[in-house]
């Protein structure tokens, strides 16, 4: 085209183009690629973390327990757990949440003080308790989230 003298542009992926009598112009942009509705949104598909997540629920199952630890990080109750995906029925769901009860227990109880009253350091000894005893027993890695109360 320009070795003809006629304007030429390159355009990318979504690019708006208005053609005008001195050549094609780039106007905007459009969100352009493989694209998903999720709700009322629309949203990319490539790279995309909801996806990700999505996915690794369906294959994995999800795990949240939320903890209320003293200021020392020791338990106050016991830790509650939301499982899905994971048990096979009710008393097979029953039967992990208390094998993860006495797991997050022990692991509290035998943490490092100084790393006990962390709330981080706490908060990761509890997920890595979980995701041991998943990934031994059930050859799973969930989707996993430690919420943490602290009082004091």
């Amino acid at each position: 085209a320009e070795s003809q003298n006629i304007p030429a542009m390159i355009p990318r992926n979504g690019d708006i183009i208005a053609l005008r009598k001195t050549g094609p112009e780039r106007t905007g942009q459009v969100i352009a690629g493989v694209m998903a509705v999720d709700g009322t949104r629309v949203v990319p598909l490539k790279d995309s973390l909801l996806l990700k997540e999505r996915h690794r629920v369906l294959n994995e199952g999800s795990i949240v327990v939320t903890i209320v630890t003293d200021e020392d990080g020791y338990l106050l109750s016991d830790p509650v757990f939301t499982i899905s995906g994971l048990g096979a029925d009710e008393d097979d769901q029953f039967d992990l949440e208390e094998i993860l009860f006495a797991d997050v227990e022990q692991a509290i109880l035998r943490a490092d003080p100084v790393e006990r009253r962390n709330g981080a350091q706490l908060q990761e000894i509890v997920r890595l308790a979980i995701r041991r005893r998943v990934k031994q027993d059930l050859g799973k890695r969930p989707l996993l989230a430690v919420h943490m109360v602290q009082v004091g």
